[in-house]
């Protein structure tokens, strides 16, 4: 009996002197452990520890690293150092937004490694850091040294390019070069060169400002921005709103020919364009828009008129803010009205004893012909019929003789007369 007591005594002190060996914290695990394979594990929110599972020769718990630094390398990155701690395995990295708020587990370092690159950040992103050292024993307390660090940010240059421009008569557009890495714009206006009276958020490249009176002017600035802020902003342009230009004066209109007037004025400062209205009355409802001729050119012909006719011509100044009203102005001419000459080739062939055929080429502008007779060559001739102007033959059959000699000459008809008869003749005898 005592044997066995004495057995039973031994093996509680060896299963006691055992567990101290493994666990100094007398629970069979490291400090913040969960037990398991060799690996770095995580039990708290961030806090990993090395437990090698079975004997481990736990050295001490160690202190907190010293001298955390912190240093933006660029617009995604900060680079982490501190100084090393003695018999340290490994450090954790942690993070926070703030200086006292709750810091996260970011990385896990092996010494003798004392730096870490934070990667993959936003620009101008804040960032406050603290490091903890671990042995076999566990893992330090954060440092209660932290710092600070802030990723770079670049920003937007300023924009170039900046034009301004008064497109109607109360409408400025102002617009400029697009910016690299800009997430928008400012435009600032204003009545006088220091433009800063108001100012408008834009994402495009172009800007208008409207309500404006006609004749106005205004200075404008641009700027860029994104999240790193904005840029200076660009040198000052000034537009001023247009207004329609006044309209031409001084307008004279000449016949050139029987189918065509030319039509002049004065030149208007500012027009870009002008416009040739016409009319067949001088009412000035009745105008109707003829042409269009650059800024350069103070005169136009009007073309494809009838003969003989008489138009009247208004004419409007065009800018790129509008159209001018016609001018109260105006002035009429007549297409000049040219005598038509006589048919050529005219020729009369005898049908019967009391019929003959007379032909004769046609003649531009003819509306009609008529054709004349006479029974001697030099004798007196009389209108013996008409044909129109799609017609150039006619057949005489009206009380001619047999076998008796006939003359005849062709004239031709248009909206300025008769031309003269022609020396063309044609003769031909009536059959017995």
């Amino acid at each position: 009996m005592k044997k066995n007591m004495f057995f039973a005594a031994t093996f509680a002190i060896i299963a006691f002197l055992l567990s101290c060996s493994l666990d100094p914290y007398g629970e069979g695990l490291g400090a913040n452990s969960t037990g398991g394979d060799s690996s770095i594990i995580t039990t708290n929110p961030g806090v990993e520890i090395n437990n090698g599972g079975g004997e481990t020769n736990c050295t001490k718990l160690l202190s907190a690293p010293y001298s955390v630094s912190a240093t933006a390398l660029s617009e995604s990155s900060i680079r982490i150092s501190w100084s090393s701690v003695s018999g340290a395995d490994y450090y954790n990295v942690y993070y926070s937004t703030t200086a006292n708020g709750t810091y996260n587990y970011l990385k896990n370092v092996r010494s003798p490694s004392i730096t870490h690159t934070d990667a993959g950040l936003s620009p101008s992103t804040p960032r406050y850091y603290k490091v903890s050292a671990g042995n076999n024993c566990g893992e330090s307390a954060l440092s209660s040294d932290y710092d600070f660090a802030k990723t770079t940010c670049t920003i937007s240059a300023t924009p170039g390019g900046i034009l301004a421009t008064g497109i109607a008569q109360d409408t400025i557009r102002v617009t400029w070069n697009p910016v690299q890495n800009a997430t928008g714009y400012y435009v600032y206006y204003g009545s006088t060169s220091s433009a800063n009276t108001s100012s408008y958020k834009v994402t495009g490249t172009s800007f208008k400002l409207y309500g404006l009176s006609a004749g106005s002017t205004r200075y404008f600035k641009v700027s860029s921005y994104n999240d790193c802020g904005e840029s200076a902003q660009s040198n000052t342009v000034s537009a001023t709103t247009c207004t329609n230009p006044s309209a031409p004066s001084r307008i004279l209109a000449s016949g050139q020919s029987s189918s065509s007037i030319r039509i002049s004025w004065n030149q208007v400062s500012g027009a870009t364009s002008y416009n040739v209205y016409r009319s067949t009355t001088s009412s000035t409802s009745g105008f109707t828009k003829v042409g269009t001729v650059s800024s350069t050119s103070t005169s136009y012909t009007d073309t494809g008129l009838s003969s003989n006719q008489t138009y009247y011509y208004r004419v409007s100044a065009v800018n790129n803010c509008g159209e001018s009203a016609l001018s109260s102005d105006y002035d009429l001419a007549s297409t000049i009205c040219t005598t038509i000459n006589a048919p050529a080739n005219v020729s009369a062939q005898a049908l019967s004893s009391r019929s003959i055929k007379i032909s004769w080429n046609p003649v531009d502008g003819a509306t009609s012909y008529n054709v004349y007779y006479c029974t001697t060559a030099n004798g007196t001739y009389q209108k013996r019929g008409s044909t129109s102007s799609s017609t150039t033959s006619y057949t005489d059959d009206y009380g001619l003789s047999p076998a008796t000699p006939y003359f005849y000459k062709v004239t031709a008809v248009s909206s300025c007369g008769e031309s003269a008869l022609g020396a063309n003749i044609a003769a031909a005898t009536t059959g017995n």
